[in-house]
């Protein structure tokens, strides 16, 4: 990674904080190796500061269910038939219970992606996608997250890959971008638009260059 992609990087996260529904913020990038990263603040924030993950707890729950999975102790055909799972409305907050950091987000992504908490066979398994409403974007979801492809009218089509990982509706978000091994973890801490976290990961991971 080149010192030119850190400015693009900040250059990014500053146009996003410029909007006026955004008070405070935070944004950490990193690579698998960690040889690449970068994180910036706004409004006092930075990437030890507490966050709500709000719907980002799904990826607690898909972990999870996915560690007793392959410990033999649950069946993901069993947890399939369980309708209300399949169902967009499954992606809703729960109350904002859980609370992290940028920091620990970051480290909990790269395990949950990185076969750390569960074999990637087992992952390999959840190949099942739904596409939400239209005014979520080009999302499709299944196996507890989301799965935001990168060529679509967003990106222009010219976008390659997909997203996966999962925002939530108080702007928090973390996401995986395997086409550039690039994690994107922050939070833009406003509930007024939940497109902005979104639009934000993509316009990065458009940007960054190999």
């Amino acid at each position: 990674m080149t010192e030119k992609n850190r400015e693009v990087i900040e250059k990014t996260f500053n146009s996003a904080t410029r909007s006026k529904k955004v008070h405070e913020a935070v944004l950490f990038v990193e690579n698998t190796k960690g040889d690449f990263s970068v994180n910036y603040g706004y409004g006092g924030k930075d990437f030890n500061s507490p966050l709500f993950t709000a719907s980002i707890s799904k990826l607690f729950a898909a972990a999870c269910v996915l560690i007793l999975c392959e410990q033999k102790k649950l069946s993901l055909d069993i947890y399939y038939k369980n309708e209300s799972l399949y169902r967009p409305k499954f992606i809703k907050s729960y109350n904002f219970d859980v609370i992290s950091t940028a920091k620990d987000l970051m480290r909990f992504l790269k395990a949950f992606y990185g076969g750390l908490l569960f074999s990637q066979g087992v992952f390999d398994n959840l190949g099942t996608y739904r596409k939400l409403q239209t005014a979520k974007g080009p999302i499709r979801y299944g196996g507890g997250y989301m799965q935001i492809p990168m060529k679509s009218i967003l990106t222009l089509f010219m976008g390659k890959g997909e997203l996966i990982g999962h925002s939530g509706s108080t702007g928090s978000f973390a996401f995986y971008y395997p086409e550039k091994d690039l994690y994107f973890v922050g939070d833009l801490n406003q509930m007024a638009n939940p497109e902005l976290p979104i639009r934000l990961v993509m316009k990065l991971a458009m940007t960054v260059k190999l």
